[in-house]
This record gives C-alpha cells, structure tokens and sequence, in this order.
C-alpha cells in the first residue's frame, strides 16, 4: 500500500533518533532528513501528503504521523509527478492515522489509530 511506503521515512527518523536519545522528537528540526510534511516532501504513489500530526511534550512517549490519499481525479503537484491520479474509491481522500509509542528502550511500536477515516477493512495490517 502506498501509505506505507510514504509514511516509511517518517517512521525510519522518528525510529533513529528515539534510539539514539531515548525519547521522541519533539520538532521537524529534530528529523534532519524530514523538511515537514507538505505535499512535495512527502508525496509517494496515491499518498499526497505523510506528516508528523502530533509531536509530543518533551517528556512523552507517543507521536502521531497522518498519511493522507489524495482523492481521485485529483492532480499532483509538480514535484510529485504531476498528472491525474486513480485512487480507489475506499482510500479516496481518506486518511491512516498511526501512532507511535516509544518504551524505556527507545523502541517506537506503531499502530493504526481509529480515528482514521480510511475503513477499517481496508487498513493495512502492522504486525
């Protein structure tokens, strides 16, 4: 699915740095590869945007990152290819919320959140 591949790069620095300092990021400054989440930084496949949606207090231990499909007919932007897309009638401007949970080791497990508006039939599994 594509919001798992767009989502990966997200995942991959929030998962390095809670290694490497045992706690989250708390700022897109602390994620030297991620700029933000915008269309044309995050962009991949039929997933038009995958940005951090909650960074937590400095003390916290979850983060929410938000994979948003672009609806269908809809164009991307330049620096995504540009062109119509197709998506699916069931991930058509929905959205996959997943949150982050980092343990005493700096270990980050993810799940989908169910404030996510793409149905849950249609959800990937994370095991």
């Amino acid at each position: 699915m594509d919001s798992l591949s767009g989502i990966r790069p997200l995942q991959i620095a929030i998962a390095e740095f809670a290694q490497l300092n045992r706690a989250l990021p708390t700022a897109y400054s602390d994620l030297p590869s991620i700029t933000d989440g915008a269309e044309e930084n995050t962009c991949a496949g039929i997933s038009q945007t995958n940005a951090v949606t909650t960074f937590p207090a400095a003390d916290g231990t979850t983060i929410t990152v938000t994979s948003t499909f672009y609806s269908n007919g809809d164009t991307k932007a330049a620096e995504c290819g540009g062109g119509t897309v197709s998506v699916p009638q069931p991930l058509s401007g929905n959205t996959l919320v997943f949150t982050g949970t980092m343990n005493a080791q700096g270990v980050v497990n993810w799940t989908i959140d169910n404030s996510s508006t793409v149905a849950a039939a249609y959800r990937p599994s994370l095991r």
